[in-house]
């Protein structure tokens, strides 16, 4: 995988100015530095205690698209994805997450717009996530995903959300 950086896109806030420049489909083994540069402890990832985390990453880094967010050299937002699905045409958000200081600066839209040009690249019609986060679920009805299903997952007590975008 290439690495490519786009030029910055800047947020404007009330007193602050974010530069935010995007690499492209980054080396798994550079996310990682970044997370180890970055601290380790602001990207734990909180998955099932079904689910084991290095076959986890493994699966990323051999098959995964990822797309970082860098602010001044600190890694600040990440998206995971598939886009690999031949026969439906489908891409797959698998992962995305922004460092919390850096939540409302539109950040998660920006790294959903960029996996979705690079899934269209790759020739997928549509992108689908699913997530039972609430703030996360608004984020992606902003970004014009679409519900196409709820589920109650009553031993979390939560709901979890499906969604897909046509691309």
């Amino acid at each position: 995988r290439t690495s490519c950086l786009q030029p910055s896109v800047s947020r404007q806030t009330t007193n602050v100015k974010i530069a935010i420049p995007i690499l492209l489909n980054s080396s798994f083994r550079g996310v990682l530095k970044h997370l180890q540069l970055g601290g380790c402890q602001n990207w734990t990832l909180t998955l099932c205690s079904r689910i084991d985390v290095s076959d986890y990453y493994y699966k990323l880094y051999e098959n995964a698209e990822i797309i970082i967010c860098l602010h001044d050299g600190k890694l600040v937002g990440l998206i995971a994805f598939y886009c690999n699905d031949i026969k439906t045409r489908t891409a797959y958000v698998t992962f995305i997450a922004v460092l919390s200081a850096y939540r409302g600066h539109k950040i998660a839209s920006l790294l959903l717009e960029k996996a979705s040009k690079v899934s269209s690249e790759n020739e997928m019609y549509k992108i689908k996530i699913d997530t039972n986060n609430e703030v996360a679920y608004r984020c992606y009805l902003r970004n014009d995903f679409k519900l196409i299903e709820t589920t109650f997952l009553p031993e979390y007590n939560l709901n979890r959300y499906f969604l897909e975008k046509e691309i």
